[in-house]
């Protein structure tokens, strides 16, 4: 095997070793497909191969965990019917407060639903009627 040196403006810390047999050392960029690069720092190393392989352990232990998890699909779950519910609170008291304020709005301009809230809800006549209350 022979090592080579980078190019300029490549880090020092790379190396090219050539495996036997292969003609590709003009052509360096080239030469990382069918050579090894060996990287002498142990922070890329950590970098390239052991921390993406962590991490995917992580992730199939951590992922079935938070999932199964009371706080997991179930609370999801729970939170969606939830939400479902207070949309259709929210419709049904927007209807509301619609009905309401039409009564209002009638209430202080229509004479006759004035006269009819004084009738029913305060007791009131006019002078000229006759009152008959009949026990029951």
């Amino acid at each position: 095997m022979r090592v080579l040196q980078p190019r300029p403006g490549v880090p020092a810390s790379v190396r090219i070793i050539a495996k036997p047999g292969c003609n590709h050392v003009r052509n360096w960029p080239a030469v990382a497909d069918l050579c090894d690069i060996r990287r002498m720092s142990t922070t890329s190393l950590i970098l390239e191969r052991v921390l993406p392989i962590s991490m995917l352990v992580l992730a199939c232990i951590a992922v079935p965990v938070m999932v199964f998890s009371p706080s997991g699909l179930h609370r999801l779950n729970q939170l969606r019917d939830e939400r479902v519910r207070a949309d259709r609170e929210v419709v049904r008291l927007d209807r509301e407060i619609r009905r309401l304020r039409a009564e209002v709005r009638r209430t202080k301009t229509d004479l006759a639903v004035v006269e009819q809230v004084a009738r029913d809800e305060l007791g009131l006549v006019r002078q000229t009627e006759v009152v008959f209350q009949f026990d029951e």
